[in-house]
């Protein structure tokens, strides 16, 4: 026979009740509701969260700098909003990590980015324009990419076209800088006013490869930069000096008959033979038959063995070897006498 259990080691009436397992879901059950009981936490309406959604965000490293105002001013509409950047990223069709960047206050982001950040915040465009200008101006000093941009005259004393594509350049970068193909695309809002303003011509214009060729150019580069209709009557008065010191210039300056004279014979030309020696004097070899002093004629480097087409005009007067740098400015030579001096004997 079995002996009987004990009094003070009472059998359980079920030895699921005591196991571990419905002991852990009672605690479960107790915790759920010690946590739901009483009324639910409301927050008053148009009350803005005390602090963004999602992940905290670090400091701004700069917050008094241009840069740190503007990320701060997209980070002040994120949170009136209660975005995340999941959420932003839906409304402005960029990345959110991209986002997260704009307003991360260490890399100034592109102008697109941070006007599609404060649409999608509500923040002004006009603000959110204006603070993004200030830091792109901010981050340019600080680079220094293009110092003589710094050094640009102002319209009021622009005296000649090297004068004007400074200043155009430095006005393109007051303006934002925006790339040839925007300025491409807003020119031909006022095509029927200005003509075309195609990228490689606002390339060239930015390079200094070429100058307006009409005011009209000229009033369509400043409208594709931003300038404002208002501040053209500077830039059209600067043009206007611009053209009258390029005239001024071109009837001072020595014609090609005049360049020929000292190097010329009796006949008062450089004929074919004293050309040829001029020209191998000067280090280059002739290609082909001489034309003419102005005339463009292709020989050949000594140095580098480059082909290329000058004018004899240009060899004689400091012109240098398009691929090695070579000049034939070491040719001098004696105008009151037929001879001709070699620089380096």
């Amino acid at each position: 026979m079995g002996s009987a259990a004990p009094a003070s080691f009472p059998r359980c009436a079920s030895r699921a009740a005591c196991s571990p397992a419905p002991r852990r879901l009672r605690q479960a059950v107790t915790h759920r509701a010690k946590t739901t009981r009483g009324p639910a936490r409301r927050t008053s309406p148009g009350i803005s969260p005390a602090r963004p959604p999602g992940r905290p965000e670090n400091p701004i490293p700069f917050p008094d700098g241009a840069l740190g105002r503007l990320a701060q001013c997209l980070r002040e509409g994120r949170t009136l909003r209660g975005l995340t950047y999941a959420d932003l990223g839906r409304r402005t069709g960029y990345h959110p990590t991209t986002l997260q960047r704009a307003a991360a206050g260490e890399r100034l982001p592109t102008r697109q980015v941070a006007m599609a950040y404060g649409r999608a915040c509500g923040r002004s465009a006009t603000l959110v324009g204006r603070l993004w200008q200030e830091a792109w101006a901010e981050a340019r000093r600080r680079s220094r990419r293009r110092p003589g941009a710094a050094e640009a005259p102002k319209p009021d004393l622009v005296r000649d076209f090297a004068d004007l594509a400074a200043a155009m350049v430095a006005e393109h970068e007051r303006h934002g800088a925006p790339p040839v193909r925007v300025m491409e695309l807003r020119a031909e809002a006022r095509a029927k006013e200005y003509g075309t303003l195609s990228r490689s011509t606002a390339q060239r214009l930015l390079s200094r490869q070429k100058t307006p060729s009409s005011r009209e150019q000229l009033q369509a580069f400043l409208f594709a930069c931003g300038v404002p209709s208002s501040e053209w009557r500077p830039w059209m008065e600067a043009w206007r000096r611009a053209l009258q010191n390029l005239d001024l210039e071109r009837r001072t300056e020595p014609t090609v008959t005049q360049l020929e004279t000292p190097f010329a014979d009796e006949s008062g030309r450089v004929s074919s033979r004293r050309a040829i020696a001029l020209a191998r004097t000067a280090g280059f070899k002739p290609l082909e038959a001489y034309q003419g002093f102005g005339t463009p004629w292709t020989v050949r480097c000594s140095s580098c063995g480059s082909a290329q087409r000058v004018r004899l005009s240009d060899l004689l007067y400091g012109g240098s070897c398009i691929s090695c740098g070579k000049s034939g400015e070491r040719v001098t030579f004696v105008v009151d006498g037929p001879s001709i001096v070699c620089g380096s004997c």
